[in-house]
């Protein structure tokens, strides 16, 4: 009984709006201790594991770069309509960018207000 209450406990917290709070279900710092390698029209603009996805999506954008539409009908995340996110403890969002026959995949996870870039393809 004391689990199930345990379990309520935390699944009914409300999500940290602290300056840089990681939410459960990814752990900070993975990507620097052992990173896989960043596609290059990333790397060519500066992007780094853990970056703020306002400033990605800036510098994607500016370059040229047009957001693909979203699977969805709605949006999922207020202020970014080409961001798709899952629902749970470890959900991840994604987003795709097009430029000229260039792809680019971003994951992406949702932190108390952001989000941050965890993988690329």
């Amino acid at each position: 009984m004391k689990s199930i209450l345990i379990a309520l406990l935390l699944t009914s917290a409300p999500p940290s709006t602290e300056p840089g709070y990681i939410e459960p279900g990814y752990m900070m710092g993975s990507l620097k201790a052992n990173p896989p390698p960043m596609p290059g029209a990333l790397k060519a603009m500066g992007a780094r594991w853990e970056m703020d996805y306002k400033t990605l999506r800036r510098a994607l954008l500016k370059a040229g770069w047009v957001a693909t539409p979203r699977e969805y009908s709605h949006s999922t995340v207020y202020g970014f309509p080409e961001v798709n996110c899952g629902q749970g403890w470890q959900a991840v969002c994604s987003s795709g960018y097009r430029k000229g026959k260039q792809e680019v995949f971003l994951w992406l996870h949702p932190t108390g207000t952001n989000l941050i870039l965890i993988g690329a393809d």
